[in-house]
């Protein structure tokens, strides 16, 4: 029996296709949610065969999972086959901190739901996630910066050329 972990990251009906999208696939699988307060009532009675691991009401944030103990001790003493991240939309916008949560909970495999039901295998490296959130904005900053030191080191060097080239030229 596999240890599936869905990280509810979704709305109601992009849970629902998920849940049953895993219901067709890993019809003998322990599924567990990492689920909000507020949102644990409504799942329990819709879906009462998988198990909930419980943290605070709002978005999924990094910094506030690194400080709880008591539910990184949980996720980490499960051996999850694989982490399902359901998105609300097309793509994954905005999803750092909820990825970065994922990469460090004991798993084989991550794999991205998307609202049109779309699977997709994907790997997550804490590193790089922490990186792209907190340094993406400054890598930018120096590949512009180099980017214009380039540009103009180029009108530095041709821009004498051409001169000397049209007077060699011209004569």
């Amino acid at each position: 029996m596999k240890n599936i972990l869905i990280i509810r990251s979704a709305s109601m009906a992009t849970m629902d296709k998920l849940i049953n999208y895993l219901k067709e696939n890993n019809k003998n699988d322990n599924v567990y949610c990492l689920i909000q307060k507020g949102s644990m009532k409504t799942f329990k009675e819709k879906y009462s065969h998988i198990k909930y691991i419980e943290k605070e009401d709002g978005f999924f944030r990094y910094e506030e999972f690194k400080h709880n103990l008591y539910l990184k001790n949980i996720l980490n003493s499960i051996s999850f086959d694989a982490i399902y991240i359901p998105s609300s939309y097309i793509d994954f916008p905005n999803f750092q901190d909820t990825f970065m949560i994922a990469s460090k909970i004991n798993c084989k495999k991550y794999i991205l739901f998307n609202m049109g039901g779309e699977v997709q295998e994907q790997k997550l490296s804490f590193v790089s996630l922490w990186i792209d959130k907190y340094l993406g904005e400054v890598i930018y900053f120096i590949k512009v910066l180099f980017a214009l030191i380039g540009s103009f080191i180029i009108y530095i060097f041709a821009y004498p050329y051409y001169f000397i080239k049209r007077r060699v030229f011209r004569n």
